[in-house]
């Protein structure tokens, strides 16, 4: 588990992250994370219901959307506070 966060930390969210405002920079490639590995888990892991065997361009068009809100889209106004 410790490999596949490295990894995942190394190479999709750095990638992913590098493109957001800094403020909002790790909070947002964290929600993206979520789903990422929220489908993975789902889908390949548990074999979770009809996920598991969507065709990839189906899971790619449920996921992008949400996806593209957590890149473009304004974020609440109480999830941008910093965490005391």
């Amino acid at each position: 588990m410790h490999r596949l966060r490295q990894l995942f930390s190394e190479l999709v969210l750095a990638v992913v992250s590098h493109s957001l405002p800094d403020a909002e920079r790790t909070l947002r490639a964290s929600l993206i994370a979520t789903q990422i590995v929220g489908m993975v888990m789902n889908r390949y892991i548990w074999q979770v219901g009809d996920i598991a065997t969507l065709p990839a361009d189906t899971v790619t068009d449920l996921l992008a959307p949400t996806i593209q809100h957590y890149l473009a889209d304004p974020l609440p106004t109480k999830a941008q506070r910093p965490l005391a």
